[in-house]
């Protein structure tokens, strides 16, 4: 059992102390302009035939000329984001066609360009790409659902800011990995020693039981045998019968052990003692020799505890 627990925590420790994942190690500066070119290319489409269109037109071209596409290839490469470059890319690529076939005067071309793209839904995916990125640092202020700078309204990125860093979930996830271990160290430790205090010695060690009785009342002691002993409790045969959660008090080897009976049955009954014995008496009891025909002086009532 111990060898299991110790390859069990040694196993998650090494899968969860490996450095944090490259998501969320893209630079905040990329994750900024990312969120601005999202932000510019839904308001783009969705004022496509309203009177904010040449505003929206001006904001995402100035989103546009932030993200050079060399920039957003390196940059997802050395955070190990490799496959988030062609859906990036592509969607560069179609917000730069919507601004070029721009024209006040043929709307309606723009418009059908954008549903044969099927551009809104793809800006939806995008998004979700985008946020699932994060940055190594806290967001700013500027991309909590304000719109870019030209005006406009902002949609969907409130959450954002919320994003716990790279560094805050490193260091949050090494103080679960402390308190897991420390609790399986703990709980190795607690079920050694109940193995250990549960240790069953086979004996036959002379006893005399009597129920805990109260101080006023008087108790015939009843002769019986230990069988088996530990520090936790014991088996002892007697022809006398008691209940299950039966106060008892024993006399062993000149000790007066208070005990609760767990088990009966017509030969035996299975008691634990109220407090542990220590190795030393249980040693002492197991080693004793006494002849139970000879009935011990039993103390007073007051006296037992």
């Amino acid at each position: 059992m111990r060898i299991t627990l110790r390859i069990v925590t040694f196993a998650l420790f090494s899968t969860l102390a490996q450095p944090a994942l490259a998501v969320g190690e893209v630079s905040c500066a990329l994750f900024q302009d990312l969120t601005s070119l999202h932000i510019s290319a839904d308001h783009f489409l969705k004022h496509a035939n309203s009177g904010a269109y040449p505003q929206a037109r001006n904001q995402l071209r100035s989103a546009l000329d932030k993200l050079p596409k060399p920039m957003i290839h390196e940059q997802l490469t050395n955070a190990g984001l490799i496959k988030m470059i062609d859906p990036l890319s592509n969607f560069v690529d179609l917000q730069e066609r919507l601004v070029q076939r721009y024209d006040l005067s043929t709307l309606q071309k723009t418009n059908n360009l954008a549903n044969q793209l099927s551009a809104q839904a793809f800006v939806d995916r995008i998004r979700r790409d985008i946020e699932s990125l994060g940055c190594r640092e806290e967001a700013l202020g500027a991309i909590s659902g304000d719109a870019p700078s030209g005006g406009g309204k902002g949609n969907g990125i409130t959450e954002f800011v919320r994003r716990v860093t790279a560094t805050e979930a490193t260091a949050m996830s090494f103080a679960a990995i402390a308190l897991f271990a420390l609790g399986i160290v703990l709980m190795e430790r607690f079920s050694s020693h109940r193995k250990r205090l549960a240790k069953r010695f086979p004996c036959a060690a002379p006893c005399w039981v009597m129920p805990h009785a109260a101080p006023e009342v008087s108790a015939r002691a009843e002769r019986a045998n230990f069988v088996d002993l530990s520090q936790l409790g014991g088996k002892i045969r007697m022809d006398h019968a008691f209940e299950p959660d039966q106060m008892l008090q024993i006399l062993v080897s000149n000790y007066t052990l208070d005990a609760k009976v767990i088990w009966c049955n017509a030969d035996y009954i299975g008691v634990k003692f109220e407090s542990y014995l220590s190795i030393d008496d249980m040693m002492f009891v197991l080693a004793s020799s006494g002849n139970p025909d000879v009935e011990p002086t039993l103390p007073q009532p007051q006296q037992m505890q």
